[in-house]
């Protein structure tokens, strides 16, 4: 058989191997994408929201808490530090952290504490939720979700004491769901921009006159009379007298 006999035959096999090799390699992207994308969303919908949620840097940085609040190194549920709160009779040693979230999102809050009447909650536009334990001789764990409301931008996250049941302590809290737009996002390019008008040049007016001035403005010029000459006077002219008859009157 000749060589060429060959390769006409071989070519519809060599097709099929290349065809095959195409849908294989398809399928494989495919499926690594949609990989890559549920586990960016895993990611994305795990993670925690709050700044500084385990008091790990020493501090109250992040949150708007009471003179009553502090850091403690001990006891801790996980780390090194976690918040401690000396509730008194006036003040529930409050700490608050402000989010910004998604509308018509559901997310979920966490948090451990350790005392007696202990609160975690949520707050905001459409949104109240909370978690409490009567007491708790150990680390506790609080949990509760929410969803937002339609209009819903952030949330404020708290966590507090009651009023004179003495000191509570609280740490590892969590809020997991995606985050809002308060990250930064990548400008829209420039032909999506919506297109600024040049704003009208107002037309100066004229001047308009006092009413007074216009009405004069628009009165004729005024005509002076002109002066008639004098009548002249006509001197009478005598008649003739006429002999037999008597003289008549002057004529006019």
């Amino acid at each position: 058989m000749s060589d060429r006999s060959l390769s006409v035959r071989r070519g519809p096999e060599r097709r099929l191997k290349r065809s095959t090799a195409l849908a294989t390699a398809t399928v494989l992207f495919a499926g690594t994408a949609a990989l890559a994308s549920s586990m960016t969303s895993a990611s994305a919908a795990t993670t925690n929201l709050l700044v500084n949620s385990g008091f790990e840097s020493g501090n109250l940085s992040g949150w708007s808490c009471s003179t009553l609040d502090s850091v403690v190194s001990t006891p801790v549920h996980s780390g090194s530090y976690a918040l401690e709160g000396a509730a008194s009779s006036g003040d529930d040693a409050q700490c608050t952290q402000t989010v910004t979230v998604l509308p018509s999102t559901t997310y979920n809050l966490s948090g451990y504490v350790q005392g007696a009447y202990v609160y975690l909650g949520a707050t905001g536009t459409g949104v109240t939720a909370s978690a409490w334990t009567p007491s708790a001789s150990t680390w506790d764990q609080l949990s509760t979700s929410f969803t937002t409301g339609a209009s819903t931008t952030s949330v404020q996250i708290y966590t507090h004491g009651w009023y004179g049941e003495g000191t509570y302590f609280a740490d590892d809290i969590s809020l997991s769901g995606p985050g809002g737009s308060g990250s930064p996002t990548a400008s829209a390019p420039a032909s999506s921009r919506p297109r600024r008008r040049r704003p009208r040049r107002r037309r100066r007016r004229a001047r308009r006159l006092p009413r007074v001035l216009r009405l004069r403005r628009r009165r004729p010029p005024r005509l002076r009379p002109r002066r008639l000459p004098a009548p002249r006077r006509v001197r009478p002219r005598p008649v003739p007298a006429v002999p037999g008859r008597r003289r008549p009157a002057t004529v006019w």
